[in-house]
């Protein structure tokens, strides 16, 4: 199940030119809020969620909860406006995915889903339309995933402002019973890395588009929601068979901004190569769902190409860790630490 443009939003990639500079488009992009490693409000606070770094009065910095005796628990929240503005459906089907893919990387398994639709106009027939298609994509994406819902409510909220609708998914996520919890920080220099699912061609609905190309009208990501349901069910035993040391879900930004994020905490950098045979911006900056990036220690490679190939997960081998350099097709792009500076 692919989604692609629809006729209120047209949207052709190739009248989008591949940028010459991939240096002053990461500059750019480095001072958008939502991505800026010098903001604090920008997903980069999860990569100081190293169990063996915090004090357990710390562990809420990562979303973890230790509930004693050796236990952990993981609450997730995402929330969005934008996906649901393009397509509410699938939009909240690719916001529960997200939450599931998020818990999945730390190791974890959900236990319990809920959903708060937020800024809800009663008489508003856009509004109410939204309700209906994010609530049926809701429970599509519920049931497909087998997750058992907590709680399910609307908030008839408006004011009179032009606030659009909100989804907000809360996932609480059990972290125990042999399960390791596998962190979002790349480990080590040397350290193989790996992106599990196919680069996609694709930068439709990406920060990249609306905030470097400055082009607001574009379809969702690419999702597929049978892919996911497959991904998500094999990255906990992945994470339990100890084939990996980090993993993260690549979400805003790319696959760029999630390296950089996963680099970040330990000074780390990355030294990878693109796919020939798609556009350099959609492989770096696209936000196609459904892929995560790992590490992997050289020890453990052949025995996690091994699990990918038995289990028939695409995965796409990207490079390695670096001491603190960033290197892409051979061309260096500064270091981690010093990267508003490119």
């Amino acid at each position: 199940m692919k989604f692609g443009a629809t006729e209120s939003n047209a949207f052709s990639m190739d009248e989008i030119p591949v940028p010459s500079k991939l240096n002053k488009v990461i500059l750019s992009m480095i001072t958008d809020p939502r991505l800026s490693p010098f903001t604090l409000n920008n997903g980069l606070d999860d990569t100081a969620g190293e169990p063996e770094m915090l004090d357990p009065d710390e562990y809420a910095n990562a979303g973890l909860i230790d509930a004693g005796n050796g236990k952990i628990f993981s609450m997730n929240l995402v929330a969005d406006h934008e996906w649901l503005s393009i397509d509410a459906e699938v939009g909240s089907q690719m916001l529960v995915a997200q939450a599931v893919r998020k818990l999945a990387c730390y190791g974890g398994v959900p236990m319990a889903i809920s959903c708060l639709l937020y800024h809800v106009e009663v008489a508003g027939l856009l509004e109410q339309n939204t309700l209906t298609a994010s609530l049926k994509g809701f429970d599509e994406v519920v049931e497909k995933l087998d997750l058992k819902v907590a709680s399910r409510q609307i908030a008839y909220d408006y004011n009179g402002e032009n606030i659009p609708p909100i989804l907000m998914i809360s996932l609480f996520g059990n972290l125990n019973e042999g399960i390791e919890v596998v962190t979002p920080s790349l480990k080590k220099k040397g350290d193989l890395i790996f992106m599990l699912g196919r680069p996609v061609n694709d930068i439709a609905g990406s920060e990249y588009l609306r905030f470097v190309m400055e082009e607001p009208n574009s379809p969702l990501p690419w999702f597929d929601l049978d892919w996911e349901k497959h991904l998500l069910e094999l990255i906990p035993v992945m994470s339990k068979k100890g084939l990996v040391v980090s993993a993260r879900s690549i979400e805003k930004g790319g696959l760029f901004f999630t390296l950089l994020r996963s680099g970040w905490a330990n000074g780390l950098g990355f030294d990878i190569t693109s796919d020939a045979e798609i556009r350099k911006d959609a492989f770096l900056f696209g936000e196609a769902q459904g892929r995560v990036v790992v590490s992997v220690s050289p020890a453990k490679g052949d025995d996690f190409v091994d699990f990918m190939r038995d289990n028939k997960i695409p995965f796409f081998t990207l490079g390695h860790v670096t001491k603190g350099e960033i290197r892409i097709d051979d061309e260096s792009f500064g270091f981690v630490d010093k990267i508003g500076y490119l």
